[in-house]
């Protein structure tokens, strides 16, 4: 689950980071906000996670100029999601908004910080 996880999470790098003109990099830049923003809705903590983090790496972050390229909107979106992946209080922020998802359409938790308590 580990490997799968981090294997995510350098592919969303990766692709960024290739991506050569400037423009085409900070649209990929925003789909991927955009479709971490959409798994976080449909409960898929995993998918959220694993984009969050790659977006908020070293190498991601150090393209100032492709960040000055993506909306304002956009940027709170991500800095929103931001705050779900900080390992504050073990993850605490993420495990409360895990614990209370709608659990009749279903969860994709975050393994990494699962509990068996967790109703997720």
């Amino acid at each position: 689950v580990i490997g799968r996880f981090n294997l995510m999470v350098k592919w969303v790098v990766s692709e960024i980071v290739l991506t050569k003109d400037i423009h085409e990099r900070a649209r990929t830049i925003t789909k991927f906000i955009h479709v971490a923003a959409h798994a976080r809705r449909l409960c898929n903590y995993s998918t959220m996670l694993q984009i969050a983090i790659a977006l908020t790496s070293v190498d991601c972050t150090r393209l100032r100029q492709t960040w000055a390229l993506v909306s304002a909107a956009d940027k709170r979106l991500l800095k929103d999601m931001e705050s779900l992946i900080q390992p504050v209080r073990n993850f605490h922020e993420l495990r409360v908004e895990m614990e209370t998802a709608n659990l009749q359409e279903g969860c994709i938790p975050f393994v990494g910080r699962f509990s068996p308590e967790s109703e997720c």
